[in-house]
């Protein structure tokens, strides 16, 4: 069931770090193709006095790639869904690396 947005539970994203790397130039000096890399942390917090299961949705642009220890399920091309179950007062970090490829760097 959706109960929508909760006063008493925390769901902060953080972009912890982020680099441009893999430039790529045409012959003319114009820029043809750029990887960036992000590294996130989404801090969760349950303060109620009953279990909750957050849906944490991350949306996604171009040809991407995650790495994390956390589970998740691709939704669609451009969309990932955690889900995380918290007990009364839990507090979890979910750590993701995000890997997007641009221009001639894209694989797909």
């Amino acid at each position: 069931m959706e109960l929508g947005a909760d006063q008493e539970v925390l769901i902060k994203p953080t972009l912890m770090a982020w680099e441009k790397t893999d430039l790529r130039f045409a012959n003319n000096g114009n820029v043809t193709g750029w990887t960036i890399k992000e590294s996130w942390k989404i801090e969760t917090q349950n303060s109620k006095e009953i279990e909750a299961t957050l849906d944490i949705r991350r949306n996604f642009r171009g040809d991407w790639t995650i790495e994390t220890g956390a589970k998740y399920e691709k939704v669609d091309a451009t969309k990932v869904k955690f889900m995380v179950p918290l007990k009364p007062h839990e507090k979890q970090t979910l750590t993701y690396e995000l890997t997007t490829r641009y221009g001639t760097n894209a694989t797909r």
